[in-house]
């Protein structure tokens, strides 16, 4: 009996232990979601104090994709639609912004992400100077030339160096880039064409060579057995996405046909006004240095752990841009703290988001993220865009218009609304915030729409700032 009885003691000593484990985790559980509500309801608080002095508009919006800061319209336009670039937005909302927002008289407009030019081309176009700075080789390099304008004779050039290349037989090809990801991206043979046509158009001058490689670093996505997908690329799993040629002739027809094209579009859209782009770092105060502007555009990356070094990994190696490890390493530390994939030294302080900083920062930290580099990461980001608003606002003529095309985002169901934090920001530096003009929805992983309760934040959209 005795054992029996111990037997049931230790039993019920077990269950009690249970019980008692079970009742700790609910109060865990309960805790944390008190938590979580409680700090949700303080962000919330400090959103809607933003949002009580703030004009937020929602003329423009569309539950779709085709809004007026989508790429799309922009590969239907002349001269904008040479390179697909998805980051970018449509050249008609960069027309737009200049006639709501300035008195369109003596136009002088930056753009500190320029990309590759959307918004300084269509400055050009339109009549209007035009400056852009970019940190990005690739981007930098596409938007000059893009920009390029030929006269007749040099049209005339073009047209017999388009001829000389349908003739030639490609017979030499340069080496593949030292870069083994890059290589397995494509099928020996598409390689091997692209290594041909680079031959061919490094034995060329400028602007002709330019052109050439525009239409080389075109064809680089085509040719891939990979495509762009979000943060990275994917392998192509419909086989006839990849573009492949039967002989010589068809590849130099392929190409010849984007040539045309350009050809075509430099005659019909003549830059009317000077274009500038820098390969400059806006972080760099001393980059403004004697200029003066009264009109900004510009998306900055949004602070959604994107990194362009990835998405465009092959254009960047293929067209030389990056020649080693070292060059990928630099473009990401020189580039806003938009993304996790650097480790990057503490630097402006003073100039971040109190709410970023006091709120968001403080309980993303304690929370299982995907990265524990993320929390660090938004505090980095609002403090870099809080330097470069600080560095525009002494070369802006008084009434300058400052837009600024960004994309909220959210990280454990937690909504990182930049929209308002770059209102926050900018008034604190001195500028009034005119309005915010909203876009379209953003779509996010299922787990995290799951998590989101404020699924209002979760938009694309315009932020007016104004110099006063």
């Amino acid at each position: 009996m005795i054992h029996v009885e111990n037997e049931l003691l230790v039993g019920l000593e077990d269950v009690q232990m249970k019980d008692a484990f079970i009742a700790k985790q609910i109060i865990n559980i309960e805790n944390s979601t008190n938590e979580r509500k409680n700090h949700i309801e303080k962000l919330l608080y400090e959103y809607k104090k933003i949002e009580d002095k703030t004009f937020i508009d929602y003329k423009f919006f569309q539950d779709k994709q085709e809004t007026p800061v989508n790429f799309k319209q922009s590969m239907q336009l002349e001269r904008h639609r040479w390179f697909p670039y998805k980051e970018g937005f449509s050249p008609l909302f960069v027309e737009s912004f200049i006639n709501r927002f300035t008195d369109k008289r003596n136009i002088k407009i930056l753009d500190v992400f320029s990309g590759v030019g959307t918004t300084v081309l269509q400055a050009g176009l339109m009549g209007f100077e035009g400056v852009g700075f970019d940190v990005n080789p690739l981007s930098n390099f596409i938007a000059k030339t893009k920009s390029i304008s030929l006269d007749l004779e040099e049209q005339s050039k073009f047209i017999s160096i388009i001829e000389d290349f349908s003739n030639a037989t490609l017979d030499f090809s340069l080496e593949k880039p030292d870069n083994k990801t890059v290589v397995s991206y494509f099928s020996e043979r598409n390689i091997e064409w692209l290594l041909k046509l680079k031959y061919f158009y490094t034995q060329l001058e400028d602007p002709y060579q330019a052109l050439f490689k525009l239409v080389f670093l075109r064809i680089i996505e085509p040719l891939s057995t990979h495509r762009k997908d979000g943060n990275g690329v994917k392998r192509k799993t419909n086989l006839t996405k990849i573009q492949t040629f039967t002989s010589t002739e068809s590849f130099k027809e392929y190409v010849v046909t984007f040539l045309k094209l350009l050809l075509d579009d430099i005659k019909k859209s003549p830059i009317q006004n000077v274009t500038t782009f820098h390969l400059k770092n806006s972080l760099e105060n001393s980059n403004f240095e004697g200029n003066t502007f009264n009109a900004v555009l510009t998306s900055p990356p949004y602070a959604n752990c994107f990194d362009y070094s990835k998405v465009y990994l092959s254009e960047l190696w293929l067209g030389d841009f990056f020649t080693n490890p070292t060059s990928q390493k630099d473009f990401r530390y020189m580039s806003v703290r938009s993304h996790v994939h650097a480790s990057w030294k503490e630097r402006f302080g003073d100039k971040g988001s109190k709410i970023v900083n006091e709120i968001i920062f403080p309980y993303l930290s304690a929370q299982k993220l995907w990265s524990n580099k993320i929390p660090a990461m938004l505090c980095g980001y609002f403090k870099d865009m809080g330097q470069i608003l600080e560095n525009l606002f002494p070369i802006l003529e008084d009434g300058t218009p400052v837009g600024l095309v960004v994309g909220n985002s959210v990280y454990d169901g937690i909504p990182i609304a930049t929209d308002l934090l770059l209102c926050e920001i900018g008034e604190r530096i001195g500028y009034k915030v005119e309005k915010i003009e909203v876009y379209r929805k953003l779509t996010t992983s299922s787990q995290q729409l799951i998590k989101v309760e404020n699924k209002e934040y979760l938009r694309e959209s315009l932020v007016v700032l104004r110099k006063i």
